[in-house]
């Protein structure tokens, strides 16, 4: 499994609310959508959203470019 502290640094450095930086921890952890989603109960639409918001705080926009930054990549 990856290290949680990355999502904890990065919510600090990209401003991420406590959904993102959970979604984003999933990510890390190799969880899909529809995984986070069942999870955290929610549509898997959150999910996507808070990825969507991912994204544009990161400055990405595609799941690997995120994943690959959010590990220092």
């Amino acid at each position: 499994p990856a290290p949680a502290l990355a999502p904890r640094r990065l919510a600090t450095q990209y401003g991420l609310t406590p959904a993102q930086e959970q979604v984003l921890q999933r990510l890390i952890e190799g969880l899909t959508l529809d995984e986070i989603a069942d999870e955290q109960h929610v549509a898997r639409s959150t999910v996507r959203t808070h990825l969507g918001a991912l994204f544009d705080k990161f400055g990405v926009r595609r799941q690997a470019d995120l994943l690959r930054r959010a590990l220092g990549g």
